[in-house]
C-alpha cells in the first residue's frame, strides 16, 4: 500500500481502516492481510500555512460550489451539499526558490514560495472566470468548466487564460477581490493601498487597470452595488470610501458617497 503522505492518525472499524494524512487528506481502505487494498480518498483539505481564499460560486442549474485557496499551492473545489472535495488545482505550476520574505508579501509559515501561496479568489458567473491572487500580487484568470470540476478532472482549475500585474513591481499581496454583479468589472484590493479596477473586454481580455486611490492603508474589503455603478471599500485604517462610475472618466472618488448611496442596494 502506498499513500500520498505520511499517516498522522488511524482508526479501525468493521474491517475498514481510516487514515488522516499529513497533507490534510482523509482516506479509507479495507483491511487486508496482504496489504494490497487501495485507499479511497474521503476528503481533501489545505495543509501548509494559512487558508484565506473563499468564494461561493453559483453554477448552471441553480447549483452552488465553493472554491478555496491557501498557502499550500492548492485551489480546492467543494460541493457544500455532499460535503465533498471535487477537484484540486494549483496556484502556480512553477515553484520559485523559497525566500525568507517577499516585498509586499504576507508572512506565512508555509514551506511553499510566495508565488505558490494564495490568500484570495473571486468568481464571475457571467463568463465562468476564476481570479486567483498569489502572495506576490499577481492575479491569474482561469476559465472554469464545472462539468470537468464535478468529474474531478485533473487540471480543471488550472486553465489560465490571462495573467494580471505580472510586470507591476509596486503591487503587494491581495486580500480581497470582487467581480461586479454585471460581470463587466473586476476590482482588486491590494496591500499597496490601491484598488485596481479592470474592465473585461471581448474575447475575455482585461483592460489596463484603473487605479483608485484615497486609502491610507491596505485594502481589506470591497463591495459593489447591485447595479455595478458604485463601489465601496474598507482599509486597515478603518476608512470607508466610496467610488462611482462616471462614464468616460471611469470610476472616481465620491466624497459624499455615504449620503449619495443611502437608497443603494449593495451586493453583500
Amino acid at each position: 500500500m502506498k499513500l500520498d503522505s505520511a499517516a498522522q492518525s488511524i482508526d479501525l472499524f468493521n474491517g475498514n481502516i481510516l487514515l488522516g494524512l499529513k497533507n490534510g487528506s482523509i482516506v479509507e481502505m479495507a483491511w487486508s492481510a496482504d496489504g494490497k487494498a487501495k485507499p479511497k480518498t474521503v476528503m481533501i483539505s489545505h495543509c501548509d500555512g494559512e487558508t484565506w481564499g473563499l468564494e461561493v460560486c453559483p453554477t448552471e442549474g441553480g447549483e452552488t460550489r465553493l472554491i478555496t485557496s491557501g498557502d499550500d499551492n492548492r485551489i480546492l473545489a467543494y460541493n457544500p451539499k455532499t460535503f465533498e472535495a471535487l477537484c484540486e488545482g494549483q496556484v502556480n505550476d512553477k515553484k520559485a526558490k523559497k525566500k525568507k520574505g517577499v516585498r509586499g508579501g504576507a508572512s506565512s509559515m508555509s514551506s511553499m514560495p510566495a508565488n505558490n501561496q494564495s490568500r484570495c479568489v473571486a468568481y464571475n458567473p457571467s463568463n465562468q472566470h476564476l481570479a486567483v491572487a498569489d502572495n506576490t500580487g499577481v492575479v491569474t484568470i482561469r476559465k472554469v468548466d464545472w462539468a470537468e470540476v464535478d468529474a474531478g478532472k485533473a487540471g480543471a482549475l488550472d486553465n489560465v487564460i490571462e495573467t494580471l500585474f505580472k510586470k507591476d513591481k509596486n503591487t503587494e499581496w491581495i486580500e480581497c477581490m470582487s467581480y461586479s454583479p454585471c460581470g463587466k468589472y473586476l476590482a482588486v484590493g491590494s496591500h499597496d493601498n490601491v484598488i485596481y479596477v479592470m474592465e473585461i473586454k471581448k474575447a475575455d481580455k482585461y483592460a489596463k487597470a484603473e487605479k483608485l486611490k484615497g486609502h491610507s492603508s491596505f485594502i481589506t474589503s470591497l463591495d459593489w452595488s447591485q447595479d455595478s455603478a458604485n463601489l465601496r471599500s474598507v482599509c486597515g485604517a478603518y476608512e470607508l470610501l466610496f467610488f462611482k462610475d462616471s462614464g468616460k472618466k471611469g470610476f472616481v472618488r465620491d466624497p459624499s458617497g455615504a449620503s449619495n448611496t443611502v437608497s443603494t442596494v449593495w451586493n453583500s
